[in-house]
């Protein structure tokens, strides 16, 4: 009863217990992902045997792209979506020709052969999926032994990547004292049209929650145009390893003279409202602006 192995869902939502995370999941994410190889692309081999044999006398490495023909019948490319671009390559003498990588192949010699063959980059939330079928298909024996060979294998990578990650790895955007100048005029702004009686309480505070939310968006926004898609920051947030997660996550970089400047406020016409008391402090606003800029200091 009190065995690990019969307690791999949660009482509260019947999802697995397990949690494959952190430098599993980098791990994992590193063997499986696609990323630029010196090696030559496009090589054809007949089996995975033959594959890990080329990778073995430095043909390939973990990330080139090869066409290997596998004999399992089920080829997932993405999560709950079976591969059609394959059908195209298949071979008349049985089985199936994909297009993959040493490393997926890897992962897949871990899983059940049933569960095969996850031919798609592999995040935390889809190991996640993944046991989760497993528990549902072999029951909870299978799944733990599972759980452990993913774990070595995720721990194995994780060190031969030879992901770290130090200060220096963050880079403070140029533009970023001009970015906070203007907003922090922007806020004054919007105070002198409260001290004015353009505009009531709430509608400042909304405009400076709306003002402040949008410079931080457009300064992230910045920051993620100038990740390298496979450098140690990408490759750790992607990966579903740190809580940590991308706005907007594309598979090429953003282009950073296509990043829109925070909206400016639009001035309301004069309204006739109550006069501020002069007990209230007019500095509220370069407070906020202050908090932001102090906030803003870890990009």
């Amino acid at each position: 009863m009190l065995l690990s192995t019969h307690n791999l869902r949660s009482p509260a939502s019947g999802e697995p217990s397990i949690s494959l995370g952190q430098d599993i999941a980098l791990g994992l994410y590193y063997l499986t992902q696609v990323r630029p190889s010196p090696k030559s692309a496009g090589r054809i081999f007949t089996g995975a045997a033959e594959a890990m044999l080329a990778a073995e006398h430095d043909v390939i490495d973990l990330h080139t792209r090869i066409l290997v023909r596998l004999p399992d019948p089920s080829i997932e490319d993405a999560p709950g979506r079976q591969g059609q671009q394959q059908e195209a390559h298949a071979p008349r003498g049985g089985g199936r020709r994909v297009e993959t990588t040493l490393g997926r192949l890897l992962f897949n010699e871990a899983l059940p052969e049933d569960l095969r063959f996850r031919n798609d980059t592999m995040t935390k939330e889809r190991v996640k999926q993944l046991v989760a079928d497993c528990l549902r298909a072999r029951g909870p024996q299978e799944t733990a032994r599972l759980a452990d060979r993913l774990k070595t294998l995720g721990f194995h990578y994780a060190t031969r990547a030879g992901i770290s990650f130090a200060i220096s790895d963050i880079e403070t955007l140029p533009q970023k004292p001009t970015i906070l100048k203007q907003a922090q005029a922007q806020a004054l702004e919007i105070g002198e049209m409260y001290l004015a009686g353009m505009i009531t309480g709430e509608e400042r505070e909304r405009q400076l929650v709306e003002h402040c939310t949008n410079t931080t968006e457009f300064i992230s926004k910045l920051l993620e145009a100038g990740l390298h898609p496979y450098g140690t920051l990408a490759t750790i947030i992607n990966s579903g390893a740190t809580k940590a997660k991308l706005l907007n996550a594309p598979p090429e970089p953003i282009v950073t003279a296509q990043a829109e400047p925070p909206k400016p406020v639009v001035k309301k016409k004069a309204v006739k409202v109550a006069a501020a008391p002069e007990s209230r402090p007019r500095t509220n606003c370069v407070e906020v602006i202050r908090g932001i800029t102090s906030s803003s200091q870890c990009f």
